[in-house]
């Protein structure tokens, strides 16, 4: 419990200061104050969210360990493998959909607000300075002031 606290405090300090989604985050903020109150929210939000992939995974470790002959061969080598064997093989059908949906609809996520990020700092930071320091708002979004 103490090395995943830890790695949480060291991980999050990380993604605070240097991960651009959470960056911009701050700059949309209204004032300083929400900003903050964005800060605290996401740092509190680790707490139980990381609670909830530890009971997943010591709620997997229990399951296998009473009932081992349902884990695949192999599976000690490809500890990964696991929690996708578990869901195909044991979750009834609708609610496999709804887990694979919702870890699609997580990556989209994550890939959409990638991209978002990177095409404000391709914007504010590349065109806008150096390319077209003039450009209009036909050129540019409003995003960059």
């Amino acid at each position: 419990m103490w090395v995943v606290l830890v790695y949480g405090v060291v991980i999050n300090l990380q993604n605070f200061g240097i991960d651009q989604s959470y960056v911009q985050r701050y700059h949309a903020a209204k004032s300083p104050r929400e900003a903050g109150r964005s800060v605290w929210t996401g740092a509190l939000l680790y707490l139980p969210v990381s609670g909830v992939f530890l009971l997943i995974g010591t709620g997997l470790f229990a399951f296998y360990t009473a009932r081992p002959e349902l884990l695949p061969a192999g599976a000690a080598e490809k500890p990964d493998s696991v929690f996708p064997h578990f869901i195909v093989t044991q979750l009834p059908t609708g609610l496999t959909g709804l887990v694979i949906a919702a870890i699609f609809a997580a990556a989209q996520s994550t890939i959409s607000s990638s991209m978002n990020c990177c095409a404000t700092l391709v914007l504010c930071d590349l065109y806008r300075r150096y390319l077209r320091p003039g450009a209009g708002t036909r050129r540019r979004c409003g995003c960059c002031g």
